[in-house]
C-alpha cells in the first residue's frame, strides 16, 4: 500500500513536466517547426542546444526572445542576420555564453537557474515567417537533504511538523518511514518539503527520511528519528540498537534499555528488562522508539 501511494504521487509530480513539454509541441505543430533540447534535462553549468528542425526554405534571418513574443524588442535575446556584419546582434535580453547556430539553433553555454523559462524563435526563411516555443528547464545536483523539526519537542496530541531542507527550488519531494507507514491524515505543505502530523501520538514515533528527485538526480536523507516528549513531567523509556547513540538522552553507547527521569534529569540503565513492569511493553524492532507514562 504505502508503495502504491509513493507511486501515485510520482505520477502526480510529473503531470507539471508532461503539460509543459505538450504546450510546446502544440505551438510548434501550429507553426510547422519543431524545437528539441539537446541534452533533453539540461543540467546547471552545462550547455544547451535549443535545436530548431523542420523550416521550409532556405533560412535568411532568425531572432530568439524571452517568453512568447517574437515581435517585442524587449524581450529580445539575440537577431541572427545572413546578409548583415556582424551576423549575430545581441538584444536587451541577451544571455551570457548564448549564440546563433546557422539552422536557426540557439546554444547556450554555462546554464543557470535564472535561464529557464519559455524562449520564442522567429524566422524569415525563404517561403515564408515562421516560429516556434520552447520551455526550457535547468535542473541542478541535488544535495543530500536534511531533516529538522519546525518547532519545540513533539508532544502527545500535539501538532508535529517535519521540514525537508536542501538546495533546489523544483525538485519533487517524497516521505518514507523505515519502522512502518506514514501516519493517515498527514498535511504536506511547501511542495511535499514540510509533513505535519495534526495529532502526534505514541505509534507515530519511529524513523522518517525524506527524498528529494529530479529526472538527473536524487538524493535521500538519513533517517530521521521523531520521539515522543513527556513536557517534563513523567518518565522516558527509550529502547535503541546496541552502539547507537540515543539523540533524545545524548548518551552514547546505549547498550540496553535505559530509563530517563524528565524531573530529575538523570539516566538510569537497566540490567533486566523485566524490571520496567508490564505496562511498558517492550521493542524488539531494533529501530528507536519511546513511551511516556507516569512517575514510577
Amino acid at each position: 500500500m504505502a508503495r502504491e501511494r509513493v507511486t501515485a504521487a510520482r505520477a502526480l509530480c510529473m503531470r507539471g513536466y508532461l503539460l509543459t513539454a505538450l504546450f510546446s509541441v502544440w505551438i510548434n505543430l501550429i507553426y510547422g517547426i519543431n524545437i528539441q533540447l539537446i541534452p533533453k534535462n539540461p543540467v546547471v553549468n552545462q550547455s544547451v542546444t535549443l535545436r530548431v528542425s523542420g523550416v521550409s526554405g532556405a533560412i535568411l534571418s532568425f531572432s530568439w526572445y524571452g517568453g512568447l513574443s517574437d515581435d517585442d524588442n524587449m524581450f529580445l535575446i539575440l537577431t541572427y542576420n545572413l546578409s548583415s556584419y556582424p551576423v549575430e546582434k545581441r538584444g536587451p535580453l541577451y544571455i551570457p555564453g548564448a549564440r546563433g547556430l546557422p539552422d536557426g539553433s540557439l546554444k547556450i553555454s554555462k546554464l543557470s537557474t535564472a535561464y529557464r523559462g519559455i524562449f520564442t524563435v522567429g524566422i524569415q526563411a525563404e517561403s515564408f515567417p515562421t516560429k516556434g516555443s520552447i520551455y526550457l528547464p535547468v535542473f541542478e545536483l541535488l544535495t543530500k537533504p536534511v531533516i529538522s523539526i519546525a518547532s519545540g519537542q513533539p508532544e502527545e496530541y500535539k501538532e508535529v511538523t517535519l521540514l525537508c531542507s536542501f538546495r533546489s527550488d523544483t525538485a519533487r519531494v517524497f516521505w518514507s518511514r523505515l519502522d512502518g507507514i506514514i501516519p493517515s491524515g498527514v498535511i504536506y505543505r511547501a511542495n511535499s518539503r514540510t509533513m505535519t502530523i495534526p495529532r502526534f501520538s505514541q505509534s507515530d514515533a519511529g524513523q522518517y527520511q525524506c527524498e528529494a528527485e529530479n529526472p538527473i538526480s536524487k538524493n535521500i536523507s538519513e533517517p530521521y528519528t521523531l520521539s515522543l516528549y513527556c513536557n517534563g513531567n513523567g518518565w522516558l523509556l527509550f529502547y535503541n540498537q546496541v552502539g547507537k547513540s540515543s539523540s533524545a538522552s545524548e548518551v552514547k553507547e546505549v547498550v540496553s534499555l535505559l530509563i530517563i527521569d524528565l524531573n530529575q534529569t538523570t539516566v538510569q540503565p537497566l540490567q533486566s528488562p523485566s524490571s520496567v513492569g508490564p505496562s511498558w511493553g517492550l521493542y524488539s524492532s531494533s529501530v528507536q522508539r519511546s513511551y511516556c507514562t507516569k512517575n514510577m
